[in-house]
């Protein structure tokens, strides 16, 4: 009978070290506790909100993006300022692109450049040709949930008084062995040996009017890429070509709608004026705060 009760009461002390040790590992995965058989994609759907993170509970990419907005020279020889910081996830595994904004402060616009955590450390993204890439910030980033699939959609929305109206384009943003590339699909641009000031534009308000205008094929130039070069396609082929990818109705997420950003939750890079003549530098209070942000944007 004693032997009997003495297995008894281990039973029980071992059931409640297992449900304590149990308890510890739940927590420190809610927390984002980098434990020794966490990898950077499990690490990305972890938690945190309301507390400061220590520096064991950071996963890996917060730690790379950390150190690199901290003590990266990014980009020393940029055209524009830096104005702005957004995390978007742009392949679907959680774990947040960076998207840094450079704006003239005026109609001119800007660009974004990309970066990502490749498992190690902080690259660049590049397009095909090994060159960092560079995106309007008039483009759309939309995002085919369905497909996994990223389109960049930069339409020519007007023909007057800015570069920016003057070409558009589409590309794709694809993983591949880890590395992440932006590739070039169509484009298109007015033709500049043209007189395209005649008014002839004039009955469009957007892409899809002068694409499919007959009379304003001649002052247009555009292309699909094939096999690593740019082939001449006619204005009607572009805009078939065009809504086969990414059609009028859609159910497409455009990424950077919403999407965490500093300085803050609702600026509008539209908004950014020359009050801004410096690039805009976060403090490592600051980035915590939009990782934080950011895990918590995934519970929703």
């Amino acid at each position: 009978m004693k032997k009997a009760i003495y297995i008894m009461c281990m039973c029980i002390f071992a059931l409640s070290m297992l449900s304590g040790c149990g308890g510890e590992f739940a927590e420190k995965m809610a927390l984002g506790k980098d434990t020794s058989k966490m990898t950077a994609g499990t690490a990305s759907g972890q938690a945190v909100s309301g507390q400061a993170i220590h520096e064991d509970e950071k996963p890996a990419y917060v730690k790379a993006y950390m150190e690199f907005l901290l003590n990266a020279d990014i980009e020393p020889d940029h055209d524009f300022p830096i104005q702005g910081y957004y995390l978007l996830d742009l392949n679907f595994d959680n774990v947040p692109e960076l998207g840094v904004l450079h704006h003239s402060g005026g109609s001119m616009g800007g660009y974004f450049t990309y970066y990502y955590f490749d498992g190690t450390g902080i690259k660049a993204l590049l397009d095909e040709r090994g060159e960092q890439a560079r995106v309007s910030n008039y483009t759309q980033v939309l995002a085919d949930f369905e497909q996994k699939k990223v389109y960049l959609l930069k339409e020519m929305y007007l023909l007057q008084g800015n570069a920016n109206g003057t070409y558009g384009y589409v590309k794709e943003i694809k993983s591949e062995d880890q590395c992440l590339r932006v590739y070039d699909v169509l484009d298109l641009e007015v033709d500049q040996e043209r007189d395209y000031t005649d008014g002839k534009f004039k009955d469009h308000e957007c892409e899809d009017g002068f694409l499919s205008d007959a009379d304003l094929e001649e002052c247009l130039v555009t292309r699909r890429y094939i096999q690593k070069k740019w082939v001449g396609i006619s204005s009607d082929e572009y805009l078939k070509q065009k809504r086969e990818l990414i059609p009028e109705k859609n159910s497409f997420i455009e990424l950077r709608e919403g999407a965490v950003n500093y300085p803050g939750e609702d600026n509008d890079d539209s908004d950014i004026s020359d009050d801004f003549p410096r690039d805009l530098k976060m403090e490592e209070k600051e980035i915590e705060q939009i990782f934080k942000r950011y895990a918590n944007s995934l519970k929703n």
